[in-house]
């Protein structure tokens, strides 16, 4: 555990263990198992994932008050996993999903979306399970005149198989306000890949090149320094 820059630590394992995952599938049943444990309070996945969790709050936090952002509510993935598994074998009892090899979901292939998966054959949910619950809370919670998702674009198919399904299900509209990715010499950034930089070190890069091309080439304090 480190001392400091938590959150920036667990960026880093997650992008180790994506790429572990890709070359040893065999781990994925016990990943699976992993997610089901944080689900029980009293077991030590739990109690590890609230410590880690606390670790990505803060870092967000501290990213957010840097740039004076604040919200009105924070809601949790975490906050929707049970109630999404709820929402979506109710679904299916009343004839809205269908079974396919073991998991839960919805045939879109008539919109060209494929099937839109909302419980896999090991029992757990998607971010798409969730997504629709969460849809629910918020429309109970502020009755917002409109709702916008700001996803980059890569998520899109996500959201067109989201929509599709809202308009089934006749829930209030929604839209998906897309931005396009920043790119590295590397690529298009991305956490999963771990091709990314992070916030503190760019803007570190950035006051050392203001340093270097212009303060330190004038007889200046540290204090004007700092004031510029």
């Amino acid at each position: 555990e480190p001392k400091e820059l938590k959150g920036e630590y667990l960026g880093t394992l997650y992008s180790q263990a994506t790429e572990y995952l890709e070359n040893h599938p065999e781990c994925f049943e016990e990943v699976s198992e992993v997610q089901k444990e944080i689900l029980n309070i009293y077991s030590d996945w739990y109690q590890l994932w609230l410590t880690t969790r606390d670790w990505s709050l803060q870092l967000m936090e501290d990213v957010y008050n840097y740039f004076h952002v604040s919200f009105d509510r924070w809601y949790f993935e975490s906050e929707e996993e049970l109630p999404s598994l709820e929402y979506a074998r109710l679904l299916y009892k009343e004839g809205f999903l269908e079974l396919s090899e073991g998991a839960l979901g919805k045939n879109l292939k008539e919109e060209d979306l494929g099937f839109a998966l909302l419980l896999k054959k090991d029992g757990n949910s998607l971010y798409l399970t969730k997504d629709l619950v969460l849809e629910k809370k918020k429309h109970l919670e502020f009755q917002p005149d409109e709702n916008i998702y700001i996803v980059d674009a890569r998520q899109e198919y996500h959201f067109k198989q989201f929509f599709s399904l809202l308009e089934k299900l006749q829930e209030p509209k929604t839209k998906h306000l897309k931005y396009e990715v920043v790119e590295l010499d590397s690529g298009a950034m991305s956490s999963r890949k771990g091709n990314f930089l992070g916030l503190w070190s760019f803007l570190k890069g950035l006051e050392n090149k203001v340093l270097d091309l212009y303060l330190n080439k004038y007889s200046w304090s540290e204090e004007e320094k700092y004031l510029c």
